[in-house]
């Protein structure tokens, strides 16, 4: 393939490894009681003040949206589910090529060179 296919951003929802799949048979862990609970104190309170901001925010959102509703109104999200599409990479959008891309680079710096020559009346 000449291209590169252009791929989509991935989601910013981060990925959590929470399992290696190594036996204890194969791997002997040594753990520090007092990091292991530095740890999970940090994410502990990590964890519950992001939580609580945002629920603290949904509420709030959620409660003047039901203030400013039409009377008799039920203020509700509705969850859109997003179906997957797959797009088969020789079908995706392609970057230019490395040919491509030096012509453009090229006639922008001959363009440049022209105007500065231009410029200092140095023109052949």
């Amino acid at each position: 393939m000449p291209r590169k296919p252009q791929y989509g951003i991935a989601s910013d929802v981060p990925l959590v490894l929470y399992d290696a799949g190594f036996s204890l048979e194969m791997v002997s862990w040594n753990q520090d009681l007092e990091a292991h609970k530095k740890v999970e104190s940090h994410f502990t309170e990590l964890l519950m003040t992001q939580f609580s901001l945002q629920t603290a925010v949904v509420q709030c959102i959620m409660g003047k949206l039901q203030e400013s509703a039409p009377k008799g109104t039920v203020v509700t999200t509705p969850v859109e589910v997003k179906e997957a599409t797959h797009i088969k990479l020789i079908d995706r959008k392609k970057e230019e090529t490395y040919e491509e891309r030096k012509a453009v680079y090229d006639r922008r710096m001959a363009a440049k060179a022209e105007r500065k020559a231009a410029a200092t009346g140095t023109l052949n």
